[in-house]
């Protein structure tokens, strides 16, 4: 079921926000074209948040096996998670979590104390 369902991401967070109708075109993309697709200043922005991903994992201290940002499929996500997260002193990037209908990655997660977990995420 989670690997079909369409993701309500950031971005798509952050459409909603500005203009709820915009939401609907941006899952709509087969029908209407997004014209901010070939925007330079837009691929810009994403591979900026690709670099702020990336010092997320310098920053938490990732280690390269418990890097889950090229795994595919949110299931496989989810059980990597749920595995790592059993450990003590764990910090994870792109952890899985899902409740219900809801599915979440988070930049990074650590649990340093058993039972005690924070999620992080950097921002400007």
């Amino acid at each position: 079921m989670l690997s079909c369902m369409k993701l309500f991401t950031k971005s798509a967070f952050k459409i909603a926000i500005h203009c709820p109708r915009q939401l609907y075109y941006y899952y709509a993309s087969d029908e209407y074209a997004n014209q901010n697709a070939n925007d330079e200043f837009m691929q810009s922005l994403a591979e900026g948040g690709v670099q702020v991903g990336e010092l997320a994992k310098i920053y938490g201290q990732v280690l390269p096996e418990n890097e889950l940002d090229k795994v595919e499929g949110n299931a496989v996500q989810l059980e990597q998670t749920t595995n790592l997260m059993g450990r003590d002193k764990v910090v994870v990037a792109e952890a899985a979590f899902s409740h219900e209908s809801f599915f979440v990655r988070a930049d990074a997660q650590s649990m340093l104390v058993p039972g005690a977990k924070e999620i992080f995420r950097l921002t400007k």
